[in-house]
């Protein structure tokens, strides 16, 4: 959990802040995290989805700026184009997240 936020904080910073989950991490790994710490990440969530909904919003509306310059095949193709690699991506990471989960052989049981 505390990975997707550390990605999501990471696309999002502004210059001069600190990626604040990537250390927190640690502390909830050590058990150190205090409940101020854990208020302060919540508020922190807030702002990072703030500001990832504008970014989304600003390219939602660059998009459709876009599509509405083009020709529709070339909308239609680019957007076949975009759903393949995002359905590639998920399927690497299924495969990955698969490996991880399968028990791993220690050599030859013995009976």
């Amino acid at each position: 959990m505390v990975g997707r936020r550390r990605d999501l904080e990471q696309k999002v910073i502004s210059e001069g802040e600190t990626n604040q989950f990537r250390s927190a991490g640690g502390r909830i790994s050590s058990q150190g995290l205090t409940e101020g710490a854990t208020t302060a990440l919540l508020q922190r969530l807030a702002i990072l989805k703030g500001r990832a909904g504008t970014a989304l919003k600003a390219l939602s509306q660059e998009r459709d700026e876009l599509a509405a310059r083009l020709p529709p095949s070339l909308v239609t193709l680019t957007e076949t184009v975009e759903a393949a690699r995002q359905l590639q991506q998920s399927w690497a990471q299924l495969e990955l997240a698969s490996l991880e989960l399968k028990p791993k052989r220690h050599g030859p049981r013995e009976l």
